[in-house]
């Protein structure tokens, strides 16, 4: 989930006027939450201006809450107008109190499978889901079993959920393992933020880590796959021109096999 992000602004000629044009951008199922003053709208996204810079949101997706959203939309010279959100109200405490409460969800019980691309992976999954069976959340029973199977029962409804590792050779419903944010690998994002604005995310991120491969200007490539920047260090790939590149002797810079850099680099990439 999105952290809630709150905005305040300085200005030494009219700090009220700004103030009053606040808002507070909820989707209805709180994944986004964002605050600050709406700065630009161009048919599609809305440009935010918070204390963590100017953002984007899908005006498609929020409701506008705060006295300011009657403000923005009465003044605005970029065209945006209340049929472009899903909803705009003044008082977000009020339509709290006054939405129906929900019919309960019924019981279900699901089962899942897990697997992943390398042991680091199954360490990372076995540290989550160990932290979430001790959290001491008291309306659930949750258990880690040796074998890496997560089981969650919901004690008041007594519905259940599975989740295990799969036999080796077997098909799993999840795969943990890397996938590049920028580049030619399967199911890449441009940037994290894709990931987060998309409307049905093909993959859920657990965690970011990035580096940069960096080569001469004349190497002809402007991006290149894991897969192949595995070939290169695995001595298979020995010229540019075999990925698409100009017809050049590769010679890859060899980091100490002691350091933090290159421990990384096998992981992610030789592994």
């Amino acid at each position: 989930m999105m952290k809630r992000v709150a905005a305040s602004f300085m200005c030494c000629v009219a700090p009220m006027a700004l103030l009053a044009q606040q808002v507070d951008l909820r989707s209805p199922d709180e994944f986004i939450s964002v605050e600050g003053e709406i700065v630009g709208f161009n048919g599609v996204m809305l440009r935010v201006d918070t204390t963590v810079g100017v953002i984007a949101v899908p005006a498609s997706e929020v409701i506008c809450y705060g006295a300011g959203c009657q403000e923005v939309l009465a003044n605005n010279d970029f065209g945006l107008t209340a049929d472009a959100l899903i909803d705009v109200i003044d008082e977000r405490a009020d339509a709290v109190a006054a939405a129906p409460t929900p019919a309960p969800a019924p019981v279900e019980n699901l089962q899942a499978t897990i697997q992943f691309d390398g042991a680091s992976f199954d360490r990372l999954y076995r540290t989550i889901a160990g932290a979430y069976a001790v959290a001491g959340d008291t309306g659930r029973d949750v258990d880690l079993a040796p074998s890496g199977a997560l089981s969650v029962t919901d004690t008041t409804t007594g519905g259940s959920a599975v989740l295990s590792v799969a036999e080796e050779g077997t098909a799993a419903d999840i795969t943990v393992g890397t996938v590049s944010l920028n580049g030619t690998a399967d199911a890449a994002y441009a940037d994290a933020g894709d990931w987060a604005t998309t409307a049905t995310p093909t993959h859920q991120m657990l965690g970011l880590k990035s580096f940069s491969v960096l080569v001469a200007p004349n190497a002809g490539i402007s991006q290149i796959s894991l897969n192949d920047l595995a070939r290169v260090f695995a001595g298979e790939v020995t010229n540019w021109s075999q990925i698409g590149g100009a017809d050049i002797n590769i010679l890859p810079l060899q980091l100490p096999t002691n350091s933090d850099v290159w421990a990384e680099m096998s992981r992610m990439v030789m592994e």
